[in-house]
């Protein structure tokens, strides 16, 4: 798995700012700065590219990524 990390100040990160994708087994690892990780299984290759350029990433995870996983 490859991970990201995104810069905190230019994105205004406040939660996270580490995440690794597998895109063979659609796997999500969202890395939190309270060292908590949390894995996400069958996201799409197309939401992961959506997240990666999206202005307000937190925004967009907790919108298109946790709140579907939970529901």
């Amino acid at each position: 798995m490859k991970f990201t990390t995104f810069n905190r100040v230019l994105w205004n990160l406040k939660q996270f700012d580490t995440i690794g994708y597998d895109k063979t087994t659609k796997t999500l690892i969202v890395k939190f700065f309270s060292g908590e990780e949390k894995k996400f299984t069958n996201i799409s290759e197309e939401t992961i590219f959506e997240f990666i350029i999206a202005p307000q990433k937190e925004q967009f995870f907790y919108d298109k990524i946790n709140s579907k996983v939970l529901n």
